[in-house]
């Protein structure tokens, strides 16, 4: 039921990237005082700094595949077993953690090609000036450590949640009636009249029952009005983080590198197709 909406080949493919992916270690610097920075240097700092943004764009990439995938494979067997406001719930989960991968990792590929050649120097610590990426570096912190906090607390704006709503929003501009649908799967996964009324139906002019209804019609219903949009919402989701994994192996990070996806073709995806440009750029080589 689910399957017909989905491109098997394309999960199939992400599902084989997972072993050359994970289980890579990150190694993040202590917070400095600005005097101790000093000792060390511009261009240590810049090395630091740049290796940072890079591993945390493979971490926030091989997570949002694996999340990606077990929301998934939830919706699946949800689905799969005829469990309908199961099948709600894992829907839900599956367009909430789209939309926010889709938030942090969309500009990174893009704007790291664009500035590839002080980001390539400052690697081999040989820059020689400040070069600073802080909507990228507030993006994948945010999208690693932001979590609800009350408005008082000390936290920086890129450790706080976003509303689920604004990730939605941004997501509708790519995927025209993903709002739609997600208004639907929270109605159905909250105490509203729509996860009741499958229950509560009405048998005559003024007798009503409660029955047991059947989950695989009421699961084929809302794939027939809006299963066209979940191939979109995995793409939007796992694209940005395979185009990010594959731009990491431009950079002199081996440790980031997932030499795998040298041989994918990425022509088909509008986006590499502007990051090849970027980086064919005289002014992003080197």
């Amino acid at each position: 039921m689910l399957a017909q909406h989905v491109n098997d080949h394309y999960v199939a493919l992400v599902r084989r990237l997972v072993p050359h992916v994970i289980s890579v270690r990150y190694t993040f610097t202590p917070l400095r005082s600005k005097q101790d920075a000093e000792k060390l240097g511009l261009a240590r700092l810049q090395k630091e700094y740049w290796y940072e943004i890079l591993a945390r764009a493979h971490a926030a990439s091989v997570i949002t595949i694996l999340r990606g995938l077990r929301w998934f494979d939830a919706t699946l067997e949800m689905a799969s077993s005829n469990r309908y406001l199961g099948f709600a719930a894992a829907l839900r989960g599956l367009l909430e953690s789209a939309a926010d991968s889709h938030d942090s990792l969309r500009c990174f590929s893009l704007t790291v090609a664009a500035h590839a050649q002080p980001i390539r120097r400052s690697l081999k610590g040989r820059a020689t000036g400040l070069v600073l990426g802080p909507v990228l570096e507030d993006a994948l912190i945010h999208f690693l450590f932001a979590r609800k906090a009350p408005k008082a607390a000390a936290l920086p704006e890129s450790h706080r949640a976003k509303q689920v709503k604004d990730y939605i929003a941004y997501l509708e501009t790519k995927v025209p009636g993903v709002q739609a649908l997600y208004s639907k799967l929270c109605e159905l996964t909250h105490a509203a009249k729509a996860s009741v009324d499958p229950f509560f139906t009405q048998v005559g002019e003024t007798e009503w029952t409660v029955i047991d209804p059947g989950d695989g019609d009421l699961i084929g219903a809302l794939l027939a009005e809006h299963g066209s949009l979940i191939q979109p919402i995995l793409m939007h989701a796992f694209n940005p983080a395979l185009l990010a994994l594959r731009m990491l192996n431009e950079f002199p990070t081996g440790q980031l590198h997932t030499v795998a996806l040298n041989s994918w073709d990425f022509s088909m995806i509008p986006a590499w197709r502007e990051i090849q440009a970027e980086l064919a750029n005289p002014r992003s080589a080197g």
